[in-house]
């Protein structure tokens, strides 16, 4: 078991981790990424990464970042974390835009390794647990949902390659005129409350429900170089895994390409909760023995 603190700065979950041969290093948590990502400056003070000459992009929803392949035995003080990250890309962290007041010097997500894990994201205590072993506690005040890969349902011939955890069903409800079928993933990575991306036009979108759709265009630049159009969609309510029932809430839209959505399979929207809503509860569980997922108040 590891336990890892962390601190929310900027709507973003950053653990000073400590490594070899080097201070401990600000590693943003994203949930929503299977990526283990360095910053370039990392392997140059180290040494005990092994990089690969050869050069390979890593894709973004917004835009491609160029990359160097790295194998990890032993870059971590904890033997867990080695296990779990012991491969990832090498770049220049400056080049992704991300806002935040602290230095980024890496990213963690959660990837394929962790079907043998239990994670917990302690809000209230600024933790993270994650355990080879599922301990055996009894929590109160907690809703329980079904962890699926983000396809489930609408698998495609490739999603099965990009899918992810953890995810679990949900129903948006817009308006009696206009209601999605999809699965949210858990995404401590989006800065908002509840995010949707679609390759819908949502100008016409608007017209069809009749739905107030606010447009925003983003003042900061996609990795890509344009500028996205942000939606504020008000909807009637966001019905999670039919136990968690959200009313008058609002998703924050982006239309995305089709090979940017192919972890949903052949859902025709994708929808992410983020930072903002689940650091409303005290504390959530990713229980990757048994598939679920726990909201505890």
């Amino acid at each position: 078991m590891v336990n890892l603190k962390f601190k929310i700065i900027d709507d973003k979950i950053i653990a000073e981790i400590p490594v070899h041969n080097h201070k401990p290093i600000n590693i943003f948590f994203d949930s929503g990424s299977n990526e283990f990502l360095l910053d370039s400056n990392i392997v140059t003070t180290t040494q005990i990464l092994t990089v690969s000459e050869q050069k390979w992009n890593v894709s973004f929803f917004n835009g491609v970042v160029a990359a160097k392949f790295f194998t990890n035995t032993s870059l971590f003080q904890d033997s867990i974390l080695n296990n779990l990250y012991n491969h990832g890309s090498l770049l220049v962290m400056k080049k992704l835009n991300i806002k935040c007041s602290v230095p980024i010097d890496g990213i963690i997500g959660i990837n394929n390794k962790f079907k043998h894990y239990w994670v917990k994201i302690d809000f209230s205590k600024g933790l993270i647990t994650i355990a080879d072993q599922k301990p055996q506690i009894k929590i109160e005040n907690t809703t329980n949902l079904q962890m699926v890969y983000t396809d489930e349902g609408g698998q495609s011939s490739h999603s099965n390659m990009t899918h992810q955890m953890p995810a679990c069903k949900m129903n948006i409800i817009v308006n009696t005129k206009m209601k999605f079928d999809t699965n949210v993933l858990f995404d401590t990575g989006f800065d908002g409350r509840f995010g949707l991306f679609t390759q819908e036009n949502l100008d016409s979108l608007s017209a069809l429900i009749a739905a107030p759709v606010i447009r925003k265009i983003r003042t900061e630049q996609r990795l890509a170089g344009a500028l996205p159009t942000i939606y504020k969609l008000p909807a009637d309510s966001l019905i999670l895994d039919h136990a968690i029932i959200e009313k008058k809430d609002t998703l924050y839209a982006m239309m995305a390409s089709k090979n940017a959505m192919t972890g949903f399979g052949n859902f025709k929207v994708s929808c992410y909760a983020g930072i903002k809503y689940l650091k409303t509860y005290s504390s959530i569980c990713f229980d990757f023995f048994d598939n679920t997922i726990s909201l505890v108040k």
